[in-house]
């Protein structure tokens, strides 16, 4: 995952869970995990791409951003299912 956004993840996730770029380290070498950050990194790439478009499709950067907010709760559940946290 793109050190950028995962910085990017774990600002989003920070308010609730603190600590979060340290708490998201080592879930990285978790397959399911890093298969959630993979979409998170398409889906925040994509959105960025159409954020900075001349044309503004405004319906497409609501459902990415909902779709990125869906993906940060699931995140948030595998976490706190997980030993340890």
């Amino acid at each position: 995952m793109d050190a950028d956004i995962l910085a990017e993840l774990a600002g989003q996730l920070e308010p609730l869970l603190p600590n979060a770029a340290e708490r998201l380290s080592p879930l990285l070498p978790d397959k399911r995990f890093r298969e959630m950050c993979s979409e998170y990194e398409a889906g925040a790439r994509c959105l960025k791409r159409l954020e900075q478009s001349r044309e503004k499709a405004t319906d497409r950067i609501e459902e990415y951003v909902q779709l990125l907010a869906d993906l940060r709760q699931e995140m948030l559940r595998y976490i706190h299912n997980q030993p340890g946290y």
